[in-house]
């Protein structure tokens, strides 16, 4: 005759209670005995369910979505101002410009604010120290929210966008800085600055240093300050004080905007607090607020004090509290 078995089904999840003190809290050991002792067969089944959890992936720039734009670039009815750079004109809508670039371009290009951009009648407006082939560009981005197409069968194109991406730091157009430095990710033409972190090397662009990077990390890492950082030839400069697996991902947000992996996300907001980079600073902070468990609450909080995050201290005094609420509730069982 066989025998029956009853089997009592007990579930112990991560999310609940406090399962991160440790498989010790899940079931004592006398309950378990005493459990193995009632059943028939001396046996017990556990099942384990592992839940596997991947990085995002890196949100991609928006697609630009500017039609009238793209209309009013087609169109030479109603341009009222023409640029004269290095030699070659280049006429344009103020009510676009306006519209569209930055207050500071509006200031050092025409000499007004967007306010009173919209002029009377046409007029010259001479612009130096740009490449007519990058203020074209320029131009071309304003209007349409995106790089011309025969940008990417130009022969110079790495050129031209290291020239776009000066002058968006410039005129601090920040979306053209992100575009200029995330296509230069792609290629390693132009990169002029080896960094040495540990036995590792890293080649980087200086333009995008200077443009994307903070005053710090241009002091600290190079010695220079953003204005005289682009230029002078290839060099190499070591960087002590950092893993290299955290230097990649710093400068791959330098880049991007964005990090990719979030298993370092410590040591990033090391990083970034020691090279003035609020941006980054914010997003390892969030990342580090939504993993606070038992392993990591002690590093937490001595992240948290030494960095002053003031967020970051925040998370961990509510993971604290709902730890004891936690325990309290077991012990009054």
């Amino acid at each position: 005759m066989a025998a029956t078995i009853n089997w009592e089904a007990q579930t112990f999840s991560t999310t609940d209670g406090p399962a991160a003190w440790g498989t010790g809290r899940f079931i004592p050991r006398k309950t378990l005995e005493s459990y193995l002792i009632s059943q028939d067969d001396d046996c017990c089944r556990i099942r384990c369910d592992v839940a596997v959890i991947k990085e995002p992936p890196a949100v991609p720039l928006p697609p630009p979505d500017l039609h009238l734009g793209d209309l009013l670039l087609a169109s030479e009815v109603g341009r009222d101002v023409t640029f004269v750079v290095g030699g070659e004109q280049f006429t344009a809508h103020s009510c676009v410009l306006a519209a569209r670039s930055s207050t500071v371009f509006m200031e050092e290009v025409l000499g007004t604010g967007k306010e009173s951009a919209v002029v009377v009648g046409s007029h010259h407006v001479p612009v130096d120290g740009m490449a007519p082939r990058v203020f074209k560009a320029l131009l071309h981005f304003i209007y349409t929210d995106s790089l011309p197409d025969e940008l990417a069968d130009h022969g110079d194109r790495i050129a031209i966008v290291q020239g776009l991406l000066a002058e968006a730091d410039r005129y601090d157009m920040a979306r053209l800085k992100l575009i200029c430095s995330d296509l230069l990710l792609a290629t390693e033409v132009g990169r002029d600055v080896t960094f040495i972190v540990g036995c590792v090397l890293f080649t980087a662009h200086s333009c995008v240093l200077a443009a994307r990077s903070s005053t710090v990390f241009m002091a600290k890492v190079l010695g220079t300050g953003k204005e005289s950082a682009v230029g002078g030839g290839s060099r190499h400069v070591r960087v002590d004080g950092i893993a290299p697996r955290v230097f990649k991902a710093l400068l791959h947000f330098i880049y991007t905007d964005s990090v990719l992996d979030h298993g370092i996300a410590r040591g990033l907001l090391e990083a970034a607090h020691r090279y003035g980079m609020e941006r980054l600073k914010m997003i390892c902070t969030d990342v580090l607020c939504s993993n606070i468990d038992a392993t990591t609450a002690l590093h937490t909080l001595k992240l948290a004090n030494k960095h002053g995050c003031l967020k970051l201290n925040q998370a961990w005094v509510k993971f604290i509290r709902r730890m004891l609420d936690a325990f309290n509730l077991e012990e009054r069982k």
